[in-house]
């Protein structure tokens, strides 16, 4: 018994030991980008750059994180004193953040361009944000005072009562020994972060994914503390009808006319993608 018990601790570490091999050798694990809590925000660690890999996409893109946090090549806060720019900011998730592409190649550089960069655009994504941390965005940083325009993108996954990122600074959990440790492993990280195994077992063992989701209820009326500089930003099929009549400010549809625009099972955008979205933004600011 005791030599079939280490059979199995044998096949089982060679199991692993190949998996871990092969998981570096193809690369299949996405970046982790550092979190950092910047004046009590749960943001990215300032004034870094590098490569952000998809693993499941196959991808390698440059990002760069601004003094403020965010990822784009802009200094927001040196941008903001200049008065005589018309600015733009754009809020959202990790359709924003932008590190499925380079970040030249940002939605916010195209539309500069697509505007023969008569405007300053700032790029406020940040995966996991949700609609309460763009309403605490927009007070906290005055968005009604330092920007022409606003584009919030949107869809009703984003919808919670509760912030992520926003006045969550301190949230930021300090990684272990062993975590540490488990995080230096391609393997570790596909299964934990990529394909979250941990949680679709745990929610296979609950019976969650039969019974799925509940939709959660979100008061729309938040979104009066937009000012008239707002614009709820969404894509086809990401927000009911319903929804989008009970909103009280502008909305706006991106036109996808150029395809594909995503990276087909991941539906995050590609350059397609954001050039659609980008000439999107451009055409409602030229009427």
């Amino acid at each position: 018994m005791k030599k079939f018990f280490v059979h199995i601790v044998v096949l089982l570490l060679a199991f692993v030991f190949v998996f871990e091999v092969s998981s570096r050798l193809f690369n299949i694990k996405s970046s982790r980008i550092e979190e950092y809590n910047v004046g009590g925000d749960r943001l990215s660690k300032p004034n870094t750059s590098g490569f952000w890999y998809g693993g499941k996409i196959n991808v390698k893109t440059r990002y760069h994180i601004n003094a403020q946090g965010w990822n784009s090549l802009r200094d927001y806060e040196k941008d903001l004193e200049d008065t005589n720019t018309t600015k733009i900011a754009i809020i959202g998730d990790s359709y924003i953040d932008g590190y499925h592409q380079n970040v030249e190649n940002s939605i916010g550089r195209i539309l500069e361009k697509k505007i023969n960069h008569k405007v300053i655009v700032h790029e406020y994504g940040k995966r996991g944000a949700n609609l309460m941390d763009y309403i605490l965005l927009y007070e906290k940083f005055d968005f009604d005072k330092n920007y022409e325009n606003v584009f919030c993108f949107l869809s009703e996954s984003d919808f919670d009562s509760k912030p992520n990122i926003i006045n969550k600074g301190k949230t930021i959990p300090k990684l272990g020994l062993v975590k540490k440790v488990l995080n230096e492993s391609h393997l570790f990280c596909y299964l934990y972060y990529d394909l979250k195994l941990p949680k679709k077992v745990q929610d296979l063992l609950q019976g969650s994914s039969k019974k799925g989701k509940k939709k959660k209820d979100f008061d729309l009326n938040l979104l009066e503390k937009f000012k008239s500089n707002t614009v709820i930003l969404y894509e086809e099929g990401q927000l009911s009808e319903d929804v989008i009549n009970k909103i009280p400010i502008t909305t706006l549809q991106i036109e996808h006319k150029i395809e594909p625009y995503d990276f087909g099972f991941d539906s995050h955008w590609n350059s397609s993608g954001r050039e659609n979205c980008a000439e999107t933004i451009a055409n409602y600011l030229k009427k």
